[in-house]
């Protein structure tokens, strides 16, 4: 899950911060902050829509589940400047595009084409542009002031299948692609991916299914299957990797997220298990006390991310025991007390957050 930039601005106007002194603060007007979570659900076709308590991270549907407009929904993603959502419909080759208001209410606005069995989509951090890969495809599109997409140039190749979620460096000039056997890094010019730079992992068997720029970029952390691990690689001048430290895990990662601060969030394959870890900036992990909170029952923590006020870590399993996982997260970074939900679940897949702040 990547941070929406526009959070940062957000609260900062919330709490009144800035230049502008004490009377900044009292000249601003009362206002709600509202959290939305969108899941797709697979086996049904279809998006819930939930509303986050943002104080104990307990969530409620609103209203019913939203037609996807596709076959086999596996992704959702939240524009970072507009209410627009997309769905990744894997087994229609169909992305569909959706406003949203607070109330939940979603609307289809348009779909497009995407390759052949997408399972990665990313949105660039400026919202200019969007990129879909699938087998051995990579799709750039455009996107609208009013967050439609259109196809922009030919597909990119990719050297293999890609992973879960993939990560920009530089200020959205290079994007790193986490893929079977190896990663692959594109220069990123107004859009335009040029030629990549490819780098193997320890054997062509292994799966790079996650991949995550640590904040104020100096890093990005790969998790890998097969050689189960995460790979941390140090960026050069140019964003691209350069020196990479191996930490051998002892269960097989899944999906992860960065806090602001560095702390790293990574699911396991399997279990209810996130593991919380402290960074550095050349992206070597340190476990927390505490860690892994696990929780009862059968599933795992596949999709695994920080909600946009970085409060509370969701998961879900991609998994027919439809559960919705989140746990508390302390101010030194510790995660504690959890919730499992099931409302409104059809083998619930990547999920996206949207927030909206209106005045009271």
């Amino acid at each position: 899950m990547k941070r929406n930039l526009g959070l940062l601005f957000l609260l900062g106007w919330m709490a009144g911060c800035g230049t502008h002194g004490e009377d900044s603060i009292s000249s601003n007007p009362p206002v709600r902050l509202r959290e939305l979570l969108i899941i797709p659900n697979f086996a049904a076709n279809s998006v819930t829509i939930k509303s986050v308590n943002l104080e104990d991270g307990t969530s409620s549907v609103l209203g019913n589940p939203v037609p996807s407009a596709g076959t086999h929904p596996l992704i959702a993603r939240s524009h970072p400047n507009v209410k627009v959502f997309y769905v990744v419909n894997r087994d229609s080759n169909v992305i569909t595009q959706f406003t949203l208001d607070e109330n939940g209410n979603a609307r289809l606005i348009s779909s497009i084409a995407c390759p052949n069995q997408t399972q990665l989509f990313v949105v660039h951090p400026s919202g200019g542009w969007a990129y879909a890969g699938g087998g051995t495809s990579l799709r750039t599109y455009a996107i609208s002031s009013s967050g439609v997409l259109s196809v922009q140039g030919a597909d990119a190749t990719l050297a293999g299948e890609p992973g879960w979620d993939a990560d920009f460096s530089r200020n959205g000039t290079a994007l790193h692609v986490p893929e079977l056997g190896q990663l692959q890094s594109f220069p990123v010019a107004v859009g335009v991916l040029g030629t990549p730079i490819t780098t193997p992992l320890a054997s062509n068997a292994d799966r790079a299914v996650d991949l995550d720029l640590r904040p104020g970029g100096t890093s990005i952390a790969v998790a890998v299957q097969g050689n189960d691990s995460i790979r941390a690689y140090t960026l050069g001048n140019n964003g691209f990797p350069n020196t990479l430290t191996v930490q051998n895990l002892t269960f097989r990662p899944a999906t992860a997220d960065f806090a602001d601060n560095g702390q790293y969030y990574l699911g396991e394959n399997g279990s209810p298990s996130v593991h919380a870890f402290q960074s550095n900036p050349s992206g070597v992990l340190s476990e927390l006390a505490d860690s892994p909170l696990v929780l009862s029952g059968t599933g795992g923590a596949y999709f695994n991310a920080l909600d946009l006020t970085e409060k509370l870590v969701f998961s879900t399993d991609g998994n027919a025991n439809n559960r919705l996982d989140v746990r508390l997260r302390q101010a030194d970074g510790r995660l504690i007390g959890s919730s499992s939900d099931t409302q409104g679940l059809n083998v619930p897949g990547q999920f996206a957050f949207m927030l909206f702040l209106t005045p009271q």
